[in-house]
């Protein structure tokens, strides 16, 4: 598959497109629409950063527009809409995974610093979904038509990362003798010696989200010891909670170890251990190397990944508010798999050293970024700990989760699974047979 029709196909999956404007699009020169040519010079750039844009104004935000020729961005001649930058070199750059590729001191972990958004403060922002609802406005005008989207509201992928289940009470433990409160901390002794340690919140969260009519996706780590799980999943409760979490209608996926990123043998490893059926992972701590953790997963058959997030901000790595297929730039074909991107990780917002945010003011981080997939009728994808339904020093943020969901039925999202979310990926054409 080309890159234009790799670029053209999810704008496809978005927007009710007729069969006409398809088969114009597709051609190599279309007749009613044009656009600047740059995506061979964009693929010999070697450093991403320095990739200048033009800001413009569209749907009241500030966007940035990459391989730009300046002008109107869209004009109207003769009948045919032209655009002033390559909509499909600026769509492949972050849809892909390019830039990631390109910058190779960077690691497993991708930081906002380490983005082409970041230069142009724009990492909260879905921008290839922009650069789609400039490409549907000259279509429109091109043709005489109205395309509209084909979702007809936005939705929320609601996800537990389970690592921790048992070590709550340690964390407790000191700040509670520090505050000389001796009956919390017999209290939380008294936990753990009978196996109820304070984290171990899977059957709270359930509980909440049965309260609201809402299910999630909770991901369990297989591999434990030190840097891994404190819970042998083999084992019971743990192994039980799995069947739990399917048989209350939610979704259980893999929380794969360190390593699993770069490794499809040390990924099917993690899969045995884990007994169950995987369908659905999520790499540890969000490490994720293009071309090699795509290998992996595929190896393994893993119908969907939640792992292309932010450890230290909120927002759109590869600036884009809907499930998408990245690229298997040794193959040149899309990925057989689906990428669910993740846009809000709580520990980013909650460490000191990252964003620092109150529990009280996540919110409002939350309502931000769901603002900004409202116009695209787009997804937001959140991760919630199970350390982060604690009773001890995080009711907080307890309370700030139910009041996400709250806000999210307020604003008339739907809240789907990652089953979901592949179904209908699958409908819109998306998905690369095996």
């Amino acid at each position: 598959m080309d890159k234009k029709t790799y670029i053209l196909n999810h704008f496809y999956s978005l927007y009710k497109v007729t069969d006409q404007v398809k088969d114009d699009m597709n051609k190599n020169v279309p007749n009613k629409i044009s656009w600047p040519n740059k995506l061979e010079e964009f693929l010999e750039r070697k450093k991403p950063f320095d990739l200048d844009a033009k800001e413009i104004d569209w749907l009241d935000q500030k966007i940035p527009l990459p391989f730009c020729e300046g002008g109107e961005v869209v004009s109207i001649k003769g009948g045919k809409a032209s655009l002033n930058f390559d909509i499909i070199a600026a769509g492949f750059m972050l849809l892909s995974g390019w830039q990631e590729v390109m910058q190779k001191t960077v690691g497993s972990r991708v930081s906002t610093k380490d983005t082409w958004q970041y230069r142009y403060k724009c990492i909260r922002k879905p921008i290839v979904n922009y650069y789609f609802d400039i490409l549907k406005t000259a279509l429109e005008k091109a043709w005489g038509i109205e395309i509209p989207l084909q979702k007809t509201r936005s939705a929320v992928f609601l996800s537990h990362s389970i690592q921790h289940v048992n070590s709550g009470w340690k964390s407790s433990l000191k700040d509670e003798l520090a505050n000389f409160n001796i009956g919390n901390a017999t209290y939380l002794l008294g936990k753990r010696m009978f196996g109820r340690d304070i984290w171990r919140t899977v059957d709270q969260i359930m509980n909440l989200e049965e309260e609201y009519d809402v299910r999630s996706t909770y991901f369990f780590m297989a591999r434990s010891g030190k840097g891994y799980a404190d819970y042998d999943i083999e084992k019971e409760p743990y192994h039980s909670w799995v069947k739990a979490v399917q048989g209350r209608g939610s979704e259980a996926g893999i929380l794969a170890s360190n390593g699993c990123h770069n490794s499809a043998h040390k990924l099917g490893s993690d899969i045995k251990m884990y007994k169950y059926k995987v369908y659905a992972n999520r790499f540890q701590d969000c490490r994720y190397k293009v071309a090699q953790s795509a290998r992996a997963l595929e190896k393994n058959k893993i119908v969907y990944d939640n792992s292309l997030g932010l450890y230290d901000e909120v927002g759109f790595r590869n600036g884009y508010c809907h499930p998408f297929l990245g690229w298997n730039f040794k193959e040149e074909r899309p990925n057989k798999f689906v990428s669910i991107p993740l846009n809000i990780l709580d520990t980013a917002m909650q460490k000191r050293k990252y964003l620092s945010i109150d529990a009280k003011d996540v919110v409002n981080v939350f309502n931000h970024i769901a603002d900004q997939v409202v116009p695209f009728n787009g997804l937001v994808s959140l991760n919630w700990s199970n350390t982060n339904f604690s009773e001890f020093g995080n009711a907080d943020w307890r309370r700030s989760y139910e009041r996400i969901i709250k806000s999210s039925i307020e604003k008339r999202f739907g809240f789907k699974t990652g089953y979901n979310l592949v179904n209908e990926v699958k409908e819109n054409g998306l998905i690369l047979s095996n």
